[in-house]
């Protein structure tokens, strides 16, 4: 018995090799990029305990969160009566699996079975949700000033515009500003919220100051040039984009050879 001991020996050593290898792949890439990444320890993170210098690097204190794959959002624990009546059937398909494109991972039976990666899934664990006193809780704790719910010009408060003036006031349009690769606000996206009026046909870049999203759902300068990003829709169905009224969708930048 003692080669096939030896024998998973080997292939274990050589599994944590690989892993290892794979983990480090990306920090190289990011560090040629100019970023400083650093492998955390998904331990740390299931134990709740506070990376090194958190505090410092962020500005802000460490909240633990037990949240195995907060990827999943809270609408996946949808009550579905047995797969009868789920709205998540237009996802949770195994449609594109069958016809080999795109997602190659079956996930049809989701609609009947909480089959989540581990047990504890099958449990809500976004507390804020079930609970959203505890954020007030929290928050008043910290002495952060809550608003009132009527507030009406709370929502309407535009804090984007001076953050990409924070982030890109050196005109830098890049993925990333190299200029300031120090900087908190170096990976602030270089879309200009004034880039984002609804389209208007008749005056789409409001009187050659702002630009606009076109037909096609390409954001355009007051130039009326194409500035690589986007507005995407999810596949099978659409998202809220300004093409239909709004601006909570989801934007991507095109690489620089497809712009």
């Amino acid at each position: 018995m003692l080669f096939p001991g030896l024998l998973l020996i080997l292939m274990a050593l050589s599994m944590c090799k690989t892993d290892q290898t794979n983990q480090l792949d990306p920090i190289e890439g990011l560090k040629a990029k100019g970023l400083k990444p650093e492998l955390i320890s998904a331990q740390t993170f299931f134990e709740g305990m506070e990376p090194p210098g958190f505090l410092e690097l962020t500005g802000a204190n460490y909240k633990p969160s037990f949240n195995e794959d907060p990827a999943i959002p809270p609408q996946c624990w949808i009550e579905t009566s047995y797969g009868t009546q789920n709205a998540c059937k237009y996802c949770h398909t195994d449609y594109l699996t069958n016809s080999s494109h795109g997602n190659a991972y079956p996930i049809g039976e989701d609609q009947i079975l909480y089959s989540f990666p581990s047990a504890n899934l099958n449990r809500v664990l976004w507390r804020n949700i079930i609970f959203p006193q505890e954020i007030d809780f929290r928050l008043r704790t910290e002495g952060v000033p809550l608003p009132e719910l009527e507030d009406a010009d709370y929502v309407r408060f535009d804090n984007w515009s001076p953050a990409f003036i924070r982030a890109r006031e050196n005109g830098n349009t890049q993925w990333m500003n190299q200029e300031q690769p120090d900087d908190a606000f170096a990976l602030f996206p270089a879309l200009d919220p004034a880039h984002l009026f609804p389209y208007n046909s008749d005056d789409p870049t409001g009187g050659q100051t702002h630009g606009y999203i076109d037909p096609r759902g390409f954001v355009r300068n007051e130039n009326n040039e194409y500035t690589g990003w986007r507005a995407v829709n999810f596949f099978p169905y659409a998202i809220f984009t300004p093409l239909t009224g709004s601006v909570s969708g989801i934007y991507i930048r095109l690489p620089e050879k497809f712009m």
